[in-house]
């Protein structure tokens, strides 16, 4: 089956250098055990690798994107190589910019040659700041550097971060961040026009038909009010910049003892680059377990959705567990082998309209 978002992407540059996928929906949705066989769209690498901390048998990370494989790959390389602090130095997590090519040069000749060839052509991401050189990180960081001096000083900024009661951070967001410039340049910036324009492929938005901006900005107090800020890293980075290491307010797969167990798990990891349609098409290994699908059907029509489905279904055991998220796309399955188990509004990536779990049921088919 040929895949639709082949034909749609633009797959020269690096568009996601980090996961903006909450982990722990993901992680406590798979429900992975000690065997299982997982698949995960690789995107930024992040949590195809947090998938290895529940010790499954294999993880097989799937990506069109060579950039973004010859990322996952470097990161592979010096989760083996690097103790932690040199690899959150060398990706550029901890701002100390004057190591990063010494410790790329520590590990370049560990490189396939591929991988090794791509960031010889691209020093100058390493030297930037690899966690920052994304199509959207570029997109976050317009705003944070662009837009949001004009609407809130840095001091306010960093008081967002402020550990408070829901009862303070509500009075905080309506008396303090909720302003007029607020509502009208964040409703301008997170627009669907701006993202397409700098965050994302044009043709990736044949499908959507909700407001972004709305979306967002209802989306907004429970990212804000309803959670706690001061435990949200991704708001961290959107907004900040940075990861606050201190209190440990990072993504899932940069905790020290998670870090800890990828790296001791890392030979579990099968990388590939191809769709999930033609991967799927040729697989004959055991039936899958776990499948971590990003965000993915929402580049795809209803028609390829449910074909996709259906070749999902035939690769899966009965009972495999499928997480995804919808962003302005609604796509959720519709088809007689699937079991809504959940949908979840509530996660710290909070621009995503719903996530959704599933179960395969074999006992369904017709």
């Amino acid at each position: 089956m040929k895949s639709e978002v082949q034909s749609k992407g633009n797959f020269s540059l690096i568009k996601y250098s980090q996961c903006w996928e909450d982990t722990n929906l993901v992680l406590n949705t798979l429900d992975i055990k000690p065997g299982d066989i997982c698949l995960s769209i690789a995107a930024a690498g992040d949590n195809s690798l947090s998938l290895l901390t529940r010790s499954p048998k294999k993880v097989i990370a799937i990506d069109l994107n060579p950039c973004q494989l010859a990322l996952l790959r470097l990161k592979v390389t010096a989760l083996k190589e690097l103790e932690y602090d040199q690899f959150v130095t060398l990706f550029g997590y901890d701002q100390k910019k004057e190591s990063r090519i010494g410790l790329y040069s520590k590990i370049e000749n560990k490189l396939d040659a591929q991988t090794r060839e791509f960031w010889s052509q691209n020093l100058s991401l390493i030297n930037k700041g690899i966690a920052d050189c994304g199509q959207l990180e570029h997109y976050f960081r317009l705003f944070r550097k662009r837009v949001l001096p004009l609407i809130h000083s840095r001091g306010l900024t960093r008081k967002l971060f402020t550990r408070r009661s829901k009862q303070k951070r509500a009075d905080f967001f309506a008396n303090r961040w909720n302003t007029t410039s607020w509502k009208l340049f964040s409703k301008m910036f997170f627009s669907r026009y701006t993202l397409k324009k700098f965050g994302r492929d044009q043709s990736f938005f044949d499908y959507a038909k909700t407001s972004l901006s709305n979306q967002i900005a209802s989306r907004l107090v429970d990212a804000l009010v309803n959670q706690n800020p001061a435990n949200n890293p991704y708001l961290h980075w959107i907004l900040l910049g940075r990861y606050d290491f201190e209190n440990n307010v990072v993504p899932f797969w940069l905790e020290p003892q998670n870090f800890k167990c990828i790296k001791a798990n890392i030979d579990r990891l099968e990388i590939e680059q191809n769709s999930l349609e033609s991967y799927l098409s040729n697989y004959n290994d055991q039936a899958i377990d776990c499948f971590n699908l990003s965000d993915i059907f929402e580049y795809m029509s209803e028609e390829n959705f449910s074909t996709c489905l259906e070749l999902i279904a035939s690769k899966a055991s009965d009972g495999a567990r499928l997480a995804y998220f919808n962003m302005l796309v609604d796509r959720m399955a519709r088809i007689n082998q699937f079991e809504e188990c959940s949908t979840k509004n509530s996660n710290q990536t909070f621009f995503y309209s719903r996530f959704i779990s599933e179960r395969i049921n074999k006992g369904n088919a017709a």
